[in-house]
């Protein structure tokens, strides 16, 4: 689902930055 995939984008983009 694309929806879903967006969503995992945007939680993995969140938890890099947390870890940058």
């Amino acid at each position: 689902m694309v929806q879903e995939d967006q969503a995992l984008a945007r939680k993995v983009a969140a938890m890099e930055r947390r870890i940058k």
